[in-house]
């Protein structure tokens, strides 16, 4: 489970910057 919820909190953090930031933060974040 450790893997698994690490895996889940990295993606709701990744949720939580697009939401803040919006799409250009995110794919700043990507590149």
């Amino acid at each position: 489970p450790g893997a698994a919820g690490a895996a889940t909190a990295a993606l709701d953090e990744l949720e939580r910057l697009a939401r803040t930031q919006g799409p250009s933060g995110l794919r700043d974040l990507l590149t």
